[in-house]
């Protein structure tokens, strides 16, 4: 089953200096500092913290700086407008 989380802003594998709170982004498959144990994922940030949602088959989000939607699947992200 699909599960379509909220839009991310764009993909990185760096953590965002000066975040603003709500500010979504696509974790790549080499994160680095903070975001290393959470590859493919999706960090969030409340204002104080980064939270996580780790990647599970069937999840889909869209990408907002790309324009279009990913569907996680054999382990990876997939361009599902392709």
């Amino acid at each position: 089953m699909k599960q379509t989380h909220p839009p991310v802003v764009r993909d990185d594998n760096d953590p965002v200096p000066h975040p603003v709170k709500g500010l979504r982004i696509g974790i790549l498959d080499r994160p680095t500092g903070e975001w290393a144990s959470h590859p493919n994922g999706i960090a969030e940030w409340d204002g104080e913290r980064w939270l996580y949602t780790d990647p599970e088959e069937g999840m889909v989000v869209f990408n907002e700086e790309e324009g279009k939607a990913f569907l996680f699947t054999n382990n990876e992200w997939v361009d599902i407008d392709e």
